[in-house]
């Protein structure tokens, strides 16, 4: 604080002092401040009196400041607001009700002039648990602002002096960097000693009230010659800058990245609001992102919640695990994430990966996407699986567990609904301890820094927003950049394993590779894969098939999230079987469901066999086409005699069985890699997976063809089965079974699906 202003502090008490509310950032949440009001025409809000009294925030009142409402009379009607405890977030504090506290606020708004708007001041909205207190304050305030009005007509105040005041104070008042002399002269007026002319009338109507000409302007200044001037209107007059501009916190630049600035805040703000966390080595630096998306809201929460290729809430990550999903009473959904984390670069040479147990959930309020997640400890990680790293270039064997929370908030453009914005604007506020070398604890935590290591880390971390933002952007197109460096020929040289368990032929486990290679796209697995087209798979001994080829998944450009954490609107859509994107594969499936609705198609059980990775010995005995199964079911009077008839023919055949591992974790809807799946060309097929936990993870997939597809039976009749029509009992299964392939179909109950 400059020291000019030291002696009117030191020497002159405040008139007015007490507890009042301030409103943050959300219009439903405030917070507690120590005011002391002085008759100078200056107030400080102290953030943590008692601890702290020197740690203060200082306003300036100026002769045009008004008042709303337009009397102290009108300050009757309370407003249910939330009180953001100590060391608590506004968005925590305003989305998770425990730990807000209901209360009713009396309040009235400070407006200051527009000229004022460009060193921070624009409005300030304060208030009372108490209709009188609220009251009192209102009159304190109205008074000063009477006498500096009075001060201004009889002795005038140049702009300089008011310009000078104001670019001293600047960054105890949370502004940014104190400009050059000449350009405060140049915004807040270059006439050096115009004087303010007084807004105070001469003869004050007795009826009227004494401070009603405070209150006249509703948007904050009172008109005359000066405010006629455009100095920065849309700074002054834009909503969200008057509500930034109230914020107590102050973000400073941090860094830049990829033409997106990174904000951190004050590390001097942290210290005060986060003693009792840093108490619990829970202290971390706070970090803001934000970047605008040329797409709707909900594929951008799409891209955040159903995970992608290229992305999670925490940036790329080199394992990725669903540890548990529940539904609270209020019907959200929780779902708890194992992520491993990698620097770039030499970085992730030098440092251990990350690893991060994340509770992640999403909301929807106040006409926006809301995505909450932080870090719980109460969560039993499989063993085996809490170190492992499915594939890193560290040093480090083992992972180090780090400390994050944060939001995602995903808003629509300003006069649009989620539903039709065609813009959308994310913003990511992120605290995180890297723990280890590079925790904010860890006595090496300012060499780690220096070496740019903890910016490493933050850059893969918070590059999640740029992330999203492109792939929301690339799938308008039809050809994404990722097509132009992947030749359709050479695709099957660039799959990723899956490290199945295969089997020799006398049945015991080797550790080879099985199956062909297939393109991870199009869901539905009922059109014949390159390889079958070709005819090179069954030419292949079954042998040198199981212990040569591999069986690989590969995620296409068109079908970002085949492999992320809730990858199921990728089954349901059918992801993308070709390098043209999302587009070309909705054409293309509708392709191959014309080409597989063919009555009678043959299929090549013989090839499906060897393309098992479970030898035929185990389990074509108890399924054999075209014999009567081995099995008694119950009969049309089992209620009655209590006895079972033979099973007799089959409506579907057992095609091939497959049993692998998977060493990372699971992998949603893993079948549709499966090339017994894919290449099988039947039009039908019901696909069984029965997981064993343990490590590794053992998957063993049952795969059920049918020669025709349930679409070829066509609308029932009335009485199918009373009259001779040729219907059985299965079709009317067969009819009414959900196929995601295409058309509307709803999906009650299924999370992270849509109808498609």
């Amino acid at each position: 604080m400059s020291e000019s202003f030291e002696p009117q502090e030191a020497g002159t008490p405040p008139s007015r002092e007490g507890w009042m509310y301030k409103m943050t950032v959300a219009s439903d949440v405030v917070v507690k401040r120590r005011v002391h009001l002085h008759p100078e025409g200056m107030f400080y809000t102290f953030h943590d009196f008692v601890n702290a009294p020197h740690a203060k925030k200082s306003w300036f009142l100026s002769p045009r400041c008004s008042l709303t409402p337009s009397s102290e009379a009108r300050v009757s009607e309370p407003r249910k607001m939330k009180v953001r405890p100590q060391g608590a977030w506004t968005l925590s504090t305003k989305f998770l009700t425990h730990q807000a506290e209901p209360i009713d606020v009396y309040g009235f708004r400070i407006s200051w002039p527009k000229r004022w708007a460009a060193k921070g001041y624009t409005s300030i909205d304060i208030g009372c648990d108490d209709v009188n207190d609220a009251r009192d304050w209102y009159r304190a305030f109205a008074t000063v602002i009477m006498e500096l009005r009075g001060q201004a007509g009889e002795e005038g105040v140049t702009l300089d002096d008011v310009g000078k005041s104001i670019s001293e104070f600047s960054r105890s008042m949370g502004g940014g960097p104190t400009p050059d002399k000449s350009v405060v002269s140049e915004t807040m007026g270059q006439q050096a000693n115009k004087r303010v002319p007084s807004a105070v009338r001469e003869h004050v109507d007795e009826d009227k009230d004494p401070f009603g000409d405070i209150a006249s302007s509703a948007d904050g200044h009172v008109e005359d010659a000066d405010d006629a001037e455009d100095v920065q209107p849309q700074l002054a007059q834009h909503e969200n800058h008057r509500r930034w501009r109230s914020v107590t916190e102050r973000w400073v630049p941090y860094r830049q990245m990829q033409g997106v600035a990174i904000y951190r805040l004050d590390g001097n703000s942290i210290k005060v609001e986060n003693k009792a966390e840093a108490k619990l080595g829970n202290l971390g630096g706070e970090y803001m992102v934000s970047s605008i998306v040329r797409g709707p809201p909900q594929q951008v929460c799409d891209a955040l919640m159903t995970g992608s290729s290229h992305t999670t809430i925490l940036g790329p990550a080199s394992s990725v695990e669903v540890l548990e999903t529940t539904v609270g009473e209020d019907s959200q959904t929780k779902e708890v994430l194992r992520l491993v984390l990698e620097a770039q670069g030499w970085a992730g040479y030098l440092c251990a990966p990350r690893e991060m147990l994340v509770e992640r959930m999403l909301k929807e309020e106040d006409g926006m996407y809301i995505i909450l997640f932080a870090s719980v400890d109460n969560v039993v990680v499989p063993a085996g699986n809490a170190k492992e790293i499915r594939s890193t270039n560290s040093l480090y064997s083992k992972a180090v567990r780090g400390w994050v929370r944060g939001a995602y908030v995903v808003a629509p453009m300003l006069g649009y609904s989620l539903a039709t914005s065609p813009e959308a604007m994310v913003t990511c506020i992120m605290k995180v301890d890297l723990g280890g070398g590079c925790g904010e604890k860890s006595l090496l935590h300012p060499l780690s820094s220096a070496a740019g290591l903890v910016d490493a880390f933050l850059a893969h971390m918070l590059g999640a927003v740029i992330l999203v933002r492109d792939e929301v952007e690339h799938s308008r197109f039809v050809l994404a950049w990722q097509d132009l460096l992947m030749p359709e020929q050479e695709e099957e040289e660039l799959l990723e394993p899956l490290s199945p368990l295969y089997f020799s032929e006398e049945g015991d486990a080797v550790g080879a590779a099985a199956g062909g290679s297939a393109e991870a796209g199009d869901g539905g697995g009922v059109s014949p894969g390159p390889m079958a087209r070709s005819g090179t798979t069954s030419s292949r001994p079954a042998t040198e098939l199981r212990m040569q080829s591999k069986l690989s998944v590969r995620v296409r450009p068109g079908s970002s999230r085949m492999l992320g954490v809730g990858g199921l609107e990728g089954a349901s859509s059918g992801g993308s079987s070709s390098a043209r994107g999302g587009a070309a594969s909705g054409r293309m499936s509708s392709m191959h469901l014309e080409d597989a609705v063919e009555e009678g198609a043959e299929i090549d059980f013989d090839r499906l066999r060897q393309m098992s990775t479970l030898p035929p010995s185990f389990w074509t005995e108890l399924h054999a086409p075209g014999a009567p199964a081995v099995f008694d079911v119950r009969g049309g009077t089992y209620l009655k005699d209590r006895r079972k008839v033979n099973a007799g023919l089959s409506a579907f055949t057992l095609s091939s069985v497959d049993f692998f591992k998977l060493p990372h974790g699971k992998v949603e809807h893993v079948a549709r890699f499966l090339p017994t799946v894919r290449q099988s060309g039947a039009p039908f097929a019901i696909v069984v997976n029965l997981i064993i936990p343990g490590n590794p993870l053992l998957n063993l997939v049952l795969t059920f063809v049918v020669d025709k597809h349930p679409r070829l039976l066509g609308t029932p009749p009335p009485n199918p089965l009373e009259d001779d029509q040729g219907w059985k009992p299965f079709d009317l299964v067969l009819h009414r079974c959900v196929w995601m392939g295409r058309g509307p179909t709803l999906t009650k109950g299924r999370p992270g699906l849509e109808a498609v």
